[in-house]
């Protein structure tokens, strides 16, 4: 397999897992009755963020 295919493809799965995980959590927090907002939502993908930047500089 050539290598940006292969880049392509890992990067597909790991955007899938991603997507996978964060809406799962989503759907446990809607289980427990913890209220949903634009806030915790937009907080929750911040810390993500956040997360994937310092993985990168380090």
């Amino acid at each position: 397999m050539a290598e940006p295919a292969l880049t392509g493809l890992l990067a597909l799965g790991t955007a899938t897992l991603l997507y996978l995980v964060t809406e799962e959590l989503l759907i446990s927090v809607h289980d427990h009755e913890v209220e949903e907002t634009p806030v915790v939502t937009l907080t929750f993908f911040i810390g993500l963020l956040v997360v994937f930047a310092v993985q990168f500089l380090v």
